[in-house]
């Protein structure tokens, strides 16, 4: 028969057993022994080297002239001189242009009416959702860690 001390002391459910302080200080421990234990077996004496950005560029050999080029040249595309005799008027010109368009002056007495849209009011309740949620999530948080902490006398009364 277990003591009421041992009770008290074991998690109860999965979620306990991961915030439980002496599993996360086992595995603390754990990683800073395998640390310790990985720098300890490192037998290498020599530095690790150089970046690859700070190593020396490699010379390419000589290519014997009778290898050839690797790539083969084209021959110079001849251009076209351009012409010198001016276009016809009657051509027109290949872009055509827009005419300017100026906004229209509102009367000094008229004020814009402006909506209130259902934009806005989507964007509140989708704030006020947001924010329940996260406390929602934050007070669950905050019973896990009160429980594994404290135990069961934080809930109160007992039957």
């Amino acid at each position: 028969m277990a003591t009421q001390a041992e009770i008290s002391t074991t998690p109860r459910t999965r979620a306990a057993l991961w915030v439980s302080p002496t599993r996360l200080a086992l595995a603390g421990v754990a990683a800073m022994s395998i640390s310790a234990l990985m720098l300890a077996l490192d037998t290498s004496t020599e530095a690790p080297g150089l970046l690859k950005k700070d190593a020396p560029m490699p010379v390419p050999a000589e290519r014997p002239a009778e290898w050839g080029s690797v790539m083969r040249r084209e021959p110079k595309a001849t251009v076209m001189p351009a012409p010198t005799a001016e276009r016809p008027a009657e051509w027109g010109h290949l872009m055509r242009r827009e005419p300017k368009v100026t906004p229209p002056v509102l009367a000094a007495d008229a004020t814009p009416q402006r909506t209130r849209g259902g934009a806005a009011m989507a964007a509140v309740v989708f704030g006020v959702v947001a924010i329940i949620g996260f406390a929602q999530q934050i007070r669950s948080a905050m019973d896990l860690l009160k429980d594994s902490f404290l135990g069961e006398e934080s809930k109160g009364k007992a039957k």
